[in-house]
């Protein structure tokens, strides 16, 4: 009884002293640099080599991260996460309120507008 209780203690902290499971190493890798947003907040942006991470953080819940969108500006980049993967700079953009046509107007991107809700509304 006392070798079964000695090899299995013996086991037990050999079967302990392994190495940690690997990790998604994209999106737990430091960043090379962060942008530090001054007039805005709820938001994050993380510099890697050839992607930005933007991270949005949910206003109702501390802490806790609402969505995180990968920008590239060449499509074969690879990232942690190829389904929140964004191209930049956009060459076509969805609408989905009338304010947003003067703020495209202010920067001359009208022609990029492909889709928008509720055209009725829409004078410009």
């Amino acid at each position: 009884m006392k070798r079964f209780l000695y090899f299995f203690t013996l086991a037990t902290f050999f079967c302990g002293c392994g190495t940690p499971p690997a990790t998604n190493s994209g999106d737990t890798a430091l960043p090379d640099s962060t942008m530090t947003v001054t007039h805005a907040k709820g938001f994050r942006v993380d510099y890697f080599d050839g992607y930005k991470r933007v991270i949005l953080n949910n206003s109702w819940h501390e802490g806790e991260t609402l969505a995180t969108y990968y920008l590239v500006k060449n499509s074969t980049t690879q990232t942690p996460d190829a389904t929140l993967t964004i191209q930049i700079p956009l060459r076509s953009i969805a609408v989905t309120s009338c304010t947003h046509f003067e703020f495209l107007r202010l920067i001359d991107a009208l022609n990029t507008i492909t889709g928008v809700c509720n055209p009725e509304l829409i004078y410009n």
